[in-house]
């Protein structure tokens, strides 16, 4: 059968697709290589705060032979605006702690956490684990949240 060219020019087009769509797939993805797990990121409710101390506090939950982790935590107030921040490389089973004392004033605030592995690798059991303590007329006030594989989850209970 014959083919015209504007078929065969068709065809042409549709196998270049075909191997630059391969050509960039092998671009990321290497074989033998392991795909680098996703950040863990907690975030709690938002909580109103007028005066006294706010720590928040995220722990790697490890076995003591695990990788390090690069830990992020931000204090966000209700207009989106970092008002503390405190980032740090710790290792596994060990807990990073953000100490804020406020503005003076009510403000409607939210912790969250990102958490990188350092070598990219963790065991299984492996998680995070963030608390927020609001100090309220001399009480202390936990908030507990848990922290997910590349998305946000939790708040407070």
């Amino acid at each position: 059968m014959l083919m015209t060219s504007s078929l065969k020019r068709g065809l042409m087009a549709v196998a270049l697709a075909g191997v630059t769509t391969a050509v960039a797939g092998a671009q990321s993805f290497t074989p033998g290589v392991p795909t680098p797990p996703p950040n863990d990121y907690c975030t709690s409710g938002p909580f109103s705060h007028t005066a006294g101390p706010v720590k928040v506090h995220v722990a790697v939950d490890d076995i003591k032979s695990g990788p390090a982790a690069r830990v992020v935590i931000r204090l966000y107030d209700e207009t989106g605006d970092v008002v503390a921040s405190r980032n740090s490389t710790i290792p596994a089973g060990h807990t990073l702690t953000l100490d804020y004392m406020g503005a003076g004033r009510t403000e409607l605030l939210r912790a969250q956490a990102e958490i990188t592995d350092v070598r990219r690798t963790s065991s299984v059991r492996r998680r995070a684990v963030g608390q927020v303590e609001r100090d309220i007329d001399g009480f202390t006030i936990p908030i507990d949240f848990e922290c997910g594989p590349g998305e946000t989850v939790g708040g407070g209970r």
